[in-house]
């Protein structure tokens, strides 16, 4: 019989999942959206605006290993013995 614990896991996984995508899509319509005008090779250009340009990426790759390790718990789980 499955756990509800796994049940919620699961929802949650899905959850992550569906908002990391979302978020990726933002992601790319920016990269669409940017234009040709843009210099990316300009000095002015810091760290943290590449961390700025890139944050949705950034916070989709995160919620992507949180699901990623949220699911391996669910097959630990499964496979423990009750």
């Amino acid at each position: 019989m499955p756990n509800k614990s796994n049940e919620k896991l699961k929802e949650t996984i899905k959850t992550l999942n569906i908002i990391a995508i979302c978020l990726l899509v933002v992601q790319v319509l920016g990269y669409i959206t940017r234009g040709s005008t843009s210099d990316i090779n300009a000095p002015s250009h810091s760290i943290a605006y590449y961390i700025g340009y890139n944050l949705w990426l950034i916070i989709a790759i995160i919620l992507f290993i949180r699901a990623s390790s949220l699911s391996n718990k669910i097959k630990d789980d499964e496979n423990v013995e009750p």
